[in-house]
C-alpha cells in the first residue's frame, strides 16, 4: 500500500470520527463560526526542486547540478535529505535533485604538436608511418576521447603515413605477374600422362607461386610457364597405335571357309581404341591381322560402296537408282549370288536400291499431288479497294506437269482494310476506319477564355488517305481556367464579373510586426483586398473599384502577417529573468509557508508581468525589484496539524462545487473543486466517498491559497488552468505552415500538459 493511499485512508477515518462527534453534539452548531481542525499528525516537506515528501521520506540531493571539473564526482557533493515532521534538513545547501559530472578531455601528446581532444571527438592516426607495400588506409585508426581516455589501438601514434608502391614480378620477356597475384609454374615443360608421378598436374611437376612485392614465393626450381602431357601409345604384335586412335584386333588370325564365320564377323573382329598406353577391352588371344579364305564375295555399286555377300547368299540389284514417273522399280530389278567367293548373276547392275519418281508438282514452296487442283492468286494483297476474288485463279498437277494460271505467284490472299492512322499529341497511334470522320483539336487544353469548340475540327479517312484538318493532333480537349499570380507565387482562379467580388484575396504590407510596436491587426493600412477577374482571354488583378493593379509593383506583397512572441528582460537583484510577452513570472523568498499563512502576501513574493508593449508591471506596487532577494519559483503551504483551531472539517459526499470545497471526496468527477482552504482541500469528487475539506480561518476571514503555476520552457510561467501556444519547431520546412507544428500547452496543478516536444516560443515560415 503506498504512502499516498495510506494518507487518504487515515484522513477519511479522521473525518468520519469528527463527523460522528458533531452528530453527538460535541461541536458547535451550524453557523456558530467555530471550526474543528482535521489534519494528520506529521507535516510534509517540499524539496528545493518542488517535490513534496511525506514525513520520514528521503531524497538524494546535490549541492551543485554540475561539478566544477571532470575530476570531481557528483557523490562528493551529495547528501540524503530526510523529511522530519515538516523540516527538511540540509535543503538550503543541497538544492538539486540531479548532478552531472563534466566529461574529461584527452591530451594527445604523442604527435609532433600535442593537441587536446574534446570528450566524444575522434582523431585519425596510423599504426605505421611508412608502408613498404600496400595502402595507408589498411593502417588507419580512428581513436576517440572517452572521458579522458583515448580509446583504440595503442600503437596507432603516427599523424601521417607514406605508402610505397608494391613491386610486380617479371616472369618472362613479355609477361609480368602483378603483386598479390598467383600463377602455376612447372618443373618441366613435358609430362608423361601414363605415369601419375610425372604428369603436369602432379605436385612433383606443378606449384602455385605468388608475387609478393617483386619476389616469387615457393621453390625456384618450378620455373617453367607451361607444361604439356604426352599420352602413352599402345603396342600389339609389333603394331604401334597412338593414344586415342582406333585399334582393330582379331581373335583368330586365319579363317577358312569351313569355320562358319569370317574374319570381319563380329564374333572374330573387335574394334576398340588405345587409351594412354592401354588397349580397351583387349582379350587373349589377339591378332593385329586376319587372313580370310576366299569364301565371301564383294559387290561394289556405281559409287564404289562395297557390300560383303556371304557364301550362298544373294543380293537384289537394279540397273538404275531411280525410275521415271509411272515406271515400277521391279521392271529394272536383278540379283547377284556368291558361290565360294565367286559373284554370279546381274553383276553389271550398278545399284543396290531403286526409288520411284514422284508424280507431284511444286508450286512455289508447296507440293501438289498428282491430279490435284489448288487456288492461286495474282497478288497476295490486292490494292486498296480490290478484292481477292478478282485476283483468284487455279493450277492443276498432271503427272508432274503444272497447268492453268501458272504465272500466278501467291497461294493465299488477304484484302486490305484501307483504314487511316495518325500520331496524336501524346505520341499515341489513333486509328480511323475507312469512310469515317473523327473530331480533332489543335491542343489538349483550350486557352484561358476559349471553349474547346473554338479549336475543334474534323479529319476523314478515304482508302488510307486522311484529309481535313490534319495538323490538329489532339483527340480530346478540356477548357482551361484563368489564373492570377500573387507576388508570393500563389495562383488564384479568375472569376467572371461580378462574381469576382465574392472572392477577395488579402495582401499584407508587412509580413511580421515588430516587438514592442503595434501588432499586425493594429498596423494602419497594413492590408488591402484585391480581386482576380476574368478579362476576356486573360486574368487580371483589380481593386474594389475595378481598377487594374499589379501587386508586384506595389507595397502589398505578402500573403500573411505574423506577430512574434517577444520577451521582457527583468532584473531582480543581481539576476536577470526573461519573461514571455503577456505572461507573469512569480518569485518567492521562501519555498513554503506555515499553516494559516499565504505565499502571495507581504514582501514574500514579487509578480512581474510582461505587457504587449514590452513594459513590465510589478506587483505588489510597493515591491522593489533591485532589492528583492527571492529566487524560488514555487511556494507551498504546509499542512495544518490535527486540532489546529484555524481549520474546520469539510462536508463529505456529493459533488465538489469548485468554490467552497464542500462535497469533496476521493472519487473522480468533473471540476477542480479546490476550496478556499489552504490545507487538504476536497478535489472535485463527483460521487466520492466523502473525504475532508479543510479551510483556514485567519482572523475571522477565509483566505484562498494560490494554485500552483507552471514554468514555460522558454522562461516565464502561466497560472494554473491557463494555456500557452507553443511550437515543435522554430522554422517550418519549405512549403509547410507553422500552424502544422502548433500545440496548446495547459497548466494543470503545476504540470505543463501537452506535447513535450513543443518547447519553442515562436516559429518562422519560409517565404
Amino acid at each position: 500500500m503506498s504512502k499516498f493511499f495510506f494518507f487518504f485512508i487515515l484522513t477519511a477515518l479522521l473525518a468520519s470520527c469528527n463527523k460522528s462527534k458533531i452528530n453527538e453534539g460535541e461541536s458547535a452548531s451550524e453557523g456558530s463560526g467555530n471550526k474543528v481542525l482535521v489534519s494528520l499528525d506529521q507535516k510534509s516537506c517540499v524539496t528545493p526542486w518542488g517535490e513534496t515528501l511525506m514525513s520520514g521520506e528521503t531524497r538524494k540531493a546535490f549541492k551543485q547540478n554540475k561539478t566544477a571539473n571532470c575530476a570531481t564526482t557528483c557523490e562528493s557533493v551529495s547528501s540524503e535529505l530526510v523529511c522530519q515532521d515538516g523540516v527538511l534538513a540540509g535543503a538550503d545547501t543541497y538544492l538539486y535533485n540531479s548532478c552531472e559530472k563534466p566529461k574529461c578531455d584527452c591530451k594527445v601528446d604523442f604527435l609532433a604538436e600535442p593537441v587536446t581532444l574534446k570528450h566524444g571527438d575522434y582523431i585519425k592516426v596510423f599504426s605505421k608511418n611508412i608502408v613498404e607495400c600496400g595502402v595507408c588506409s589498411d593502417h588507419e585508426v580512428q581513436r576517440q576521447c572517452v572521458d579522458g581516455v583515448l580509446t583504440g589501438e595503442a600503437t596507432a601514434t603516427h599523424q601521417s603515413c607514406t605508402a610505397k608502391a608494391c613491386q610486380d614480378c617479371p616472369i618472362s620477356a613479355t609477361e609480368v605477374l602483378k603483386h598479390g597475384a598467383s600463377k602455376d609454374f612447372f618443373k618441366t615443360t613435358t609430362g608423361l600422362n601414363c605415369d601419375p608421378a610425372k604428369k603436369c598436374e602432379s605436385s612433383n611437376v606443378k606449384l602455385s607461386r605468388t608475387c609478393t612485392n617483386g619476389v616469387l614465393t615457393g621453390d625456384s626450381s618450378f620455373n617453367k610457364l607451361t607444361c604439356a602431357n604426352q599420352l602413352c601409345s599402345c603396342t600389339l604384335q609389333n603394331a604401334t597405335y597412338s593414344s586415342g586412335s582406333p585399334v582393330t584386333y582379331y581373335k583368330k588370325s586365319t579363317v577358312s571357309c569351313t569355320d562358319n564365320f569370317y574374319c570381319e564377323d563380329a564374333s572374330n573382329k573387335v574394334t576398340t581404341s588405345c587409351q594412354d598406353g592401354v588397349i580397351a577391352n583387349l582379350t587373349s588371344p589377339a591378332y593385329s591381322t586376319c587372313n580370310q579364305a576366299p569364301c565371301r564375295c564383294t559387290y561394289k555399286d556405281a559409287n564404289g560402296v562395297e557390300s560383303i555377300i556371304d557364301d550362298g547368299k544373294s543380293l537384289t540389284v537394279y540397273t538404275s537408282p531411280s525410275v521415271n514417273c509411272g515406271v515400277p522399280c521391279d521392271s529394272i530389278k536383278g540379283t547377284v549370288t556368291c558361290n565360294k567367293g565367286v559373284l554370279t548373276g546381274n553383276t553389271n547392275y550398278p545399284s543396290k536400291s531403286c526409288t520411284p519418281a514422284s508424280c507431284g508438282c511444286k508450286f512455289g514452296t508447296q507440293m501438289i499431288d498428282d491430279g490435284k487442283t489448288i487456288d492461286v492468286y495474282s497478288n497476295a494483297q490486292p490494292a486498296c479497294g480490290s478484292t481477292c476474288a478478282a485476283a483468284k485463279g487455279t493450277v492443276t498437277c498432271t503427272k508432274g506437269v503444272l497447268s492453268g494460271n501458272t504465272t500466278y505467284t501467291a497461294s493465299s490472299c488477304k484484302e486490305q482494310t484501307c483504314d487511316c492512322s495518325y500520331t496524336n499529341i501524346d505520341n499515341q497511334i489513333v486509328n480511323i476506319a475507312n469512310g469515317v470522320s473523327a473530331t480533332v483539336y489543335s491542343a489538349k487544353y483550350a486557352s484561358c477564355g476559349l471553349t474547346c469548340d473554338a479549336i475543334k475540327s474534323t479529319v476523314t479517312c478515304n482508302n488510307t488517305v486522311l484529309s481535313g484538318q490534319t495538323s490538329y493532333k489532339s483527340s480530346s480537349c478540356q477548357p482551361s481556367s484563368c489564373y492570377c499570380t500573387a507576388p508570393w507565387g500563389g495562383a488564384y482562379t479568375a472569376m467572371d464579373a461580378p462574381n469576382h467580388l465574392n472572392y477577395p484575396t488579402t495582401f499584407y504590407k508587412q509580413n511580421m510586426s515588430v516587438c514592442g510596436q503595434l501588432k499586425c491587426n493594429l498596423i494602419p493600412n497594413n492590408t488591402v483586398k484585391y480581386y482576380c477577374k476574368k478579362d476576356g482571354t486573360s486574368a487580371i488583378w483589380v481593386d474594389a473599384n475595378g481598377a487594374t493593379v499589379d501587386p508586384k509593383l506595389g507595397e502589398y506583397k505578402s500573403s500573411n502577417c505574423f506577430d512574434p512572441t517577444c520577451n521582457c528582460q527583468a532584473k531582480v537583484g543581481t539576476a536577470t529573468y526573461s519573461i514571455m510577452q503577456s505572461t507573469t513570472k512569480y518569485l518567492y523568498k521562501t519555498s513554503s509557508v506555515a499553516c494559516g499563512q499565504i505565499c502571495d502576501s507581504g514582501d514574500n513574493y514579487i509578480a512581474m508581468k510582461c505587457n504587449d508593449d514590452l513594459s513590465i508591471t510589478v506587483s505588489p506596487s510597493t515591491a522593489n525589484m533591485s532589492t528583492f532577494t527571492g529566487t524560488n519559483t514555487t511556494c507551498a503551504v504546509a499542512a495544518c496539524p490535527p486540532g489546529d483551531p484555524t481549520s474546520t472539517p469539510g462536508v463529505s459526499g456529493g459533488t465538489g462545487d469548485g468554490q467552497t470545497g464542500d462535497g469533496g471526496g476521493t472519487g473522480g468527477g468533473t471540476g477542480d473543486g479546490d476550496g478556499p482552504g489552504i490545507g487538504f482541500k476536497g478535489r472535485g469528487g463527483g460521487g466520492g466517498s466523502g473525504g475532508p475539506s479543510v479551510s483556514v480561518l485567519i482572523k475571522g476571514t477565509e483566505k484562498t491559497a494560490p494554485k500552483t503555476a507552471c514554468e514555460l520552457p522558454w522562461g516565464g510561467r502561466i497560472t494554473n488552468g491557463s494555456s500557452a501556444v507553443a511550437f515543435k519547431v522554430t522554422a517550418a520546412p519549405a512549403g509547410k505552415k507553422c500552424s502544422e507544428y502548433r500545440v496548446y500547452r495547459m497548466c494543470f496543478s503545476g504540470t505543463l500538459t501537452g506535447d513535450a516536444t513543443a518547447v519553442h516560443l515562436d516559429c518562422q515560415e519560409t517565404p
